[in-house]
């Protein structure tokens, strides 16, 4: 065989620093300032960041000669370039973490004459992948780079890939120009998909490939060669099995034609990888328990016209981000309605990381529940988790954990919920929201990647009947985690005022409590969050003295 020019590893290190806000923030050893605090990490992660590289430069000469030799000399014909980097970012619960983040890309030579794609063995076949294939065996390239990135994960990378590891994997699945003129086969080798969601040439859609449908666009074929390569990943290198992965799938569909345009490539993120070395503190201890958790007041009182609905939506279909502690706060919220409040267990409907058809069948549950009291029930519906506006009209809507956001038809719309419940009937309905509807996260970044960076109000829902909506935030402004209670800020001093009154307190002095807590608590942790209250006409002059039992 032709020797060719060796292999080029380019590795690199860089770190990208988040912006932080001039702030106190109170220790056990006293005040200081987050601008203070951050420059330190800068110092610190910069001298990080040159051990790294010297430790790497080793590794970097081992992947090099490996990629070289004749021991993998197929990849002599298939370039593949490694590059790892060190990102400080804000982990899911707005706490800092520094990741490693490794790209394996491949591009597959020429001729020299650039007269085509070299021809890797005596069956002429193409090293990257044939027209109409998706299974990784069927390009070279492809395989050799998974065997690659095998090996790697498996012994280099294996110290930052402990059980229990958050990692996120991107991949990429990429075809060129061809049109697929006729129906190609689907055998099915990774199961049947619907609606999927995914990134599709840079924005979120939803895919569906099955054996019936098989494959008729260029963008199932581009997402099932990312299903191969997560099928790999998944089944065939030891680590991944321990860690816990959001695998997140991208489809390009490029313009030009050619083999050189079908190709696979594969970002791992490994959050939290450096923290150690960098002095960042660890996540909250799971095994703690909010004081909120540790002392539930309970009455005797039994209130059996009351019902309540509690949603707590925390993990979500990839690529929607997770909502840290919602269901903390869901399971709280439950144990106050029965302890504090009196609801019979019974009476009491929860539901976590709820479906579209789930929440509506909750919606209409409390509904039918309330027409039982003949207008004396009360109701009560929690929710935690995301929410988003119409970017059309601005209305509000929950987000079910099946849900492509982009999709109104399957969300869940808060004006239907009111007017669901504000039809019936009742003494007085309390909707309780630990969600900010502009698009955000509790961290404060967007529900997921793609979507728009300036956060939007949504519109305010309509009330009927004799119905109370207190939300976490205004509007703009984000639903805020609070970390070290491992709760929702706003749910977190709901729940704190209902214990220290011990369930003996109208819905405006929960509220007004609660709203004054949580702005200061927020301005104190640099960030801004105003709960608010929107009251149905019927009874607004009356509705801050009704007595929440």
């Amino acid at each position: 065989m032709k020797k060719f020019q060796k292999t080029v590893l380019a590795i690199s290190m860089a770190v990208a620093i988040s912006n932080h806000t001039v702030a106190q923030t109170q220790t056990k050893q006293g005040y200081e300032t987050v601008t203070e605090i951050s420059l330190l990490k800068v110092e610190n992660i910069q001298e990080i960041l040159r051990k790294l590289q010297e430790d790497t430069k080793s590794l970097q000469d081992l992947w090099q000669k490996e990629l070289a030799s004749e021991r993998v000399s197929a990849a002599q014909a298939v370039q593949i370039d490694v590059q790892p980097t060190a990102e400080l970012a804000m982990a899911e619960d707005g706490s800092d973490e520094l990741n490693l983040n490794v790209i394996f890309t491949y591009s597959t030579k020429v001729n020299e004459d650039n007269s085509g794609v070299i021809k890797f063995n005596i069956d002429a076949k193409t090293n990257d992948y044939p027209a109409g294939a998706y299974i990784s065996t069927q390009s070279n390239a492809c395989r050799i780079t998974l065997d690659f990135i095998k090996t790697k994960v498996e012994t280099d990378l294996l110290k930052y890939l402990k059980p229990g590891t958050r990692v996120t994997i991107k991949i990429t699945g990429e075809t060129d120009g061809s049109p697929i003129r006729t129906r190609l086969p689907y055998n099915g080798e990774y199961g049947d998909f619907t609606n999927r969601m995914l990134f599709l040439n840079g924005a979120l859609d939803d895919i569906t490939v099955t054996r019936q449908t098989g494959i008729t666009s260029n963008a199932q074929l581009a997402f099932l060669r990312t299903q191969g390569v997560e099928d790999f990943l998944s089944n065939y290198i030891a680590p991944l099995q321990e860690t816990k992965n959001n695998f997140l799938i991208y489809a390009v569909e490029n313009p030009d034609k050619g083999d050189e345009f079908r190709r696979i490539s594969i970002e791992f993120i490994i959050h939290g990888a450096l923290n150690d070395v960098a002095s960042i503190a660890p996540p909250p201890d799971e095994d703690y328990v909010s004081d909120i958790d540790r002392n539930i007041p309970a009455t005797n009182r039994r209130n059996s016209d009351c019902f309540a609905l509690i949603i707590a939506n925390e993990i979500y279909a990839s690529p929607v981000h997770s909502v840290p502690f919602a269901m903390n706060d869901g399971k709280s919220f439950a144990a106050y309605c029965e302890k504090t409040l009196g609801i019979p267990r019974r009476q009491i409907i929860y539901i976590e990381n709820g479906t579209g058809n789930q929440i509506n069948n909750g919606i209409e549950q409390i509904a039918g529940l309330l027409k039982t009291t003949d207008g004396a029930g009360k109701a009560i519906v929690y929710y935690a988790g995301h929410g988003i506006p119409n970017p059309e009209t601005n209305e509000a809507y929950l987000i079910p954990i099946d849900a492509n956001p982009t999709r109104v038809s399957q969300l869940v719309s808060l004006n239907g919920i009111y007017d669901k419940l504000g039809s019936v009937a009742s003494e007085s309905v309390l909707v309780v929201l630990d969600a900010c509807f502009s698009g955000a996260r509790r961290n404060g970044e967007m529900i997921l990647e793609g979507t728009r960076s300036v956060k939007i109000r949504a519109k305010e829902g309509r009330l009927t009947g004799n119905t109370v909506v207190m939300s976490a935030t205004d509007g703009y402004q984000t639903a805020q985690p609070l970390k070290d209670e491992k709760h929702g800020l706003f749910t977190y001093h709901f729940l704190k005022t209902l214990q220290e009154s011990k369930g003996d307190v109208t819905f405006g002095e929960l509220f007004e409590k609660t709203r004054r807590t949580v702005a200061r608590e927020a301005i104190l942790n640099s960030a801004e969050q105003t709960p608010t209250v929107t009251v149905s006409p019927t009874i607004e002059e009356s509705w801050n003295n009704i007595k929440i039992n």
